[in-house]
Formats: structure tokens, sequence, C-alpha cells
């Protein structure tokens, strides 16, 4: 299909192999930076819910853009030596309007793959913070059983103390007692 203002280097792109190279870098490109903004949502979703102690699903929302930045890594180291192999390389595609723009994508590609790394970095950070809270949310529970447990545990002893049944124990003579 040829639309209106489809063309490489202001010349026109037929029906040629050229044109299909230049849909498949086009689709190539919307894809992958739809998926780096996607996962730079999903970032961006989870910091703002990293102080949020009783949200379960946090730790479950990081392994899952952790395990997405791997699959999308795994898949840009694999595609931009290919593209460089056509940027650097004299293969005829197509005729020579296009060979540009697979340095222009490979360019992107490896500034989609920085951007992945940095999102990678920002993601260890968030998990680290969020492990952080949990952690003084946890000191601050154990804190407060401990309090309850020094109130609670000298007067459990002296009322299993003084409950026992015999005759030996300290002022049971008592008039009072």
């Amino acid at each position: 299909e040829k639309q209106e203002g489809d063309h490489v280097a202001n010349i026109r792109l037929e029906d040629t192999p050229s044109l299909l190279a230049y849909r498949f870098l086009e689709k190539l490109y919307d894809t992958s930076s739809k998926t780096v903004d996607t996962l730079g949502r999903a970032i961006n979703e989870i910091d703002a819910n990293i102080l949020d102690v009783r949200s379960s699903s946090i730790i479950r929302n990081i392994s899952i853009v952790q395990r997405n930045l791997i699959y999308f890594t795994t898949t840009l180291h694999a595609a931009i030596p290919c593209f460089e192999e056509l940027e650097n390389k004299s293969i005829n595609f197509g005729d020579s309007t296009i060979k540009e723009y697979w340095g222009d994508l490979v360019d992107t590609l490896k500034q989609q793959r920085d951007l992945i790394e940095d999102f990678d970095g920002l993601l260890s950070k968030l998990a680290k913070a969020h492990e952080n809270v949990l952690s003084y949310h946890t000191n601050h529970v154990i804190h407060v059983l401990t309090i309850i447990s020094v109130i609670f545990l000298p007067l459990n002893l002296i009322a299993g103390t003084f409950g026992m049944n015999f005759s030996y124990i300290p002022a049971a003579s008592h008039f009072l007692g």
C-alpha cells in the first residue's frame, strides 16, 4: 500500500523492496518506542506506589517489569548487530536510498538499549527502596511487640507464681492475702 508522503531522502519510493524495508523500519521503530514508553510508565507507577506498605502487588509489578526489561534487552542485543552489519557493509538491499536509514535505526536502537539499561538500574533501586520501607515497617512492628512483651511478661510471671496452690508462698498466710 502506497501512501502520499512515503519517501526516503526526498526520493519517491515506488513498489520496490526499499518501500518494504522502509515500512519494516517504521514498524520496528514504532513498536520499540511504544514498548519503551510502556516500560517507562510502568516504572513511574511503581515509583508512585513505592511507599505503600499495604500494597502487596508492588513486588509482583517490579518482577514483571524486570522480566520485560530482560526480554526487550535480549531482543535489542540481538537486533543491533544485524542492523550494524547492514549499515557498515555494502549489502544490496533495495536501492541506495534506504541505506542511510540503517544507521538511523542502529542509533535509535542503541539509545533505546541505553534507556532500558537506565530503567533496569532505576527499577533495581526502587526494589531496594521498597525493601527498605518494608524493613522499617517490620522493625516498627517488632518494636511495638517488644514493648508489649516487656509490660506483660512480668505480670504473667507474678500471676503465675501467686496462682499456684501450695502453702510455702511468701505472704500466703498474711491477713490480706
